[in-house]
Order: structure tokens, then sequence, then C-alpha cells
């Protein structure tokens, strides 16, 4: 795949997982990069995104996709 392809993946399926309401924003792209990375970490790491949605706990000043974001940076650059 291109890395294009790679990314509208990621979002399609980040977003899917929130608007099934599977996840909250910051838990759907956590649980999609350890998906796309072939789940190297614990399937329970999404618990650690947990308290990012809506603004960091819901008071609404940083968006969980952001938050979720940079904790997928950690897991990518762990990864490999």
């Amino acid at each position: 795949m291109t890395k294009e392809q790679i990314l509208d993946k990621v979002q399609y399926n980040a977003e899917e997982l929130f608007r099934s309401g599977t996840f909250f924003c910051s838990e759907s792209v956590v649980q999609t990069v350890n998906d796309l990375l072939g789940q190297p970490f614990d399937k329970n790491v999404v618990k650690l995104a947990s308290g990012f949605p809506i603004g960091m706990g819901k008071a609404g000043c940083l968006c969980g996709a952001v938050s979720g974001g940079q904790m997928a940076l950690g897991m990518v650059f762990r990864a490999s």
C-alpha cells in the first residue's frame, strides 16, 4: 500500500469506530493504529486513551483525536 492508502485506511477505520459508538475519538485512533501495526500492544492499550476524549476528561481543552494521535506516534516509534 502507498502512504496515502495507509493514511486513508487509518482515517476511515478510526472514523468508523467513532461513528459506530464503539469508541470516542482518542480511543478510536489508538485502536486503529494498534490494529494497523499488527497489534504489537495488548488489546487493552485503548484503555490508556480513555481519559482523553472530549478534550481531556470532558474539559474541552484538547481534541481527543489530537491526543490519540500523539499516543499513536509513540506507539509507532516504540513498535519500530
